[in-house]
């Protein structure tokens, strides 16, 4: 089994070198640090999902623009690897990027807390809707590099510090071995929480959609911020639900 990462119209992942890396995540905002992540060390993830294991991948994308942080890094995907992890701070721009970027929380290593600040800032990233509408907005952002479809970029942070990954395969897919893509639209709340979910495109099996739309249901977000309040969002993302061939 391998996965396939999914790509939606929002926060595109940039693709880089295959490495057995760490997911960089963030914790509380403005406030005091409570997440149990919190001066650990970085987590390495697997290269590949176990053998004859079905997986799948949620991410965000956008269709901004394509910029990886790797390059910036002192020691390329090495300077990761048994850090503290890092807390980015932005403001999401309505010219489509990022920045103001600040780290709350220090990875431990001064240059890449710089090469993370600097890409950062000017990074690629689609306008928040809020009502409806662009709007600026603060929000915490995760730095993530995924081995498992070579890619890597910022992305709004869970606040439980793990990637979003769906591993509720259905039965009934895993036997029929089902692959399938879907679309959907959902609202962040200002509890961080998701609702509103809506498939936009299906995968063409019930119980794949279902596993779909429970999936981002068991998300939780740290909320954007607008003007010192937390703020309802707007989302797209994609699912792509792949068994090994």
């Amino acid at each position: 089994m391998r996965f396939v990462g999914s790509k939606s119209r929002n926060d595109r992942f940039r693709r880089t070198k295959p490495s057995k890396l760490f997911l960089a995540c963030a914790a509380t905002f403005g406030v005091a640090m409570s997440s149990p992540l919190w001066g650990q060390p970085a987590a390495q993830v697997p290269a590949t999902a176990p053998a004859n294991t079905p997986a799948a991948a949620a991410t965000e994308a956008s269709n901004t623009e394509e910029r990886s942080c790797v390059s910036l890094m002192p020691n390329g995907l090495q300077s990761l690897e048994g850090k503290q992890i890092p807390v980015l701070v932005v403001r999401v721009g309505l010219d489509a990027k990022l920045h103001d970027a600040r780290l709350p929380r220090s990875s431990g290593d001064p240059a890449l807390d710089k090469a993370l600040i600097r890409c950062a800032d000017g990074h690629p990233f689609m306008p928040v809707t809020v009502h409806g509408q662009p709007a600026e907005v603060e929000w915490i952002m995760a730095y993530y590099v995924v081995p498992e479809v070579h890619q890597d970029g910022f992305t709004p942070a869970s606040s439980n510090g793990q990637r979003h990954v769906c591993q509720n395969w259905p039965q009934s897919a895993v036997r029929r071995n089902l692959n399938g893509d879907a679309t959907f639209s959902y609202r962040i709340g200002t509890d961080g929480s998701t609702r509103d979910i809506k498939l936009a495109q299906s995968t063409g099996d019930a119980d794949l959609d279902k596993a779909t739309l429970d999936c981002v249901a068991s998300w939780k977000f740290f909320p954007a911020v607008q003007n010192g309040k937390p703020v309802e969002i707007d989302r797209n993302g994609g699912q792509h639900w792949r068994t090994h061939p």
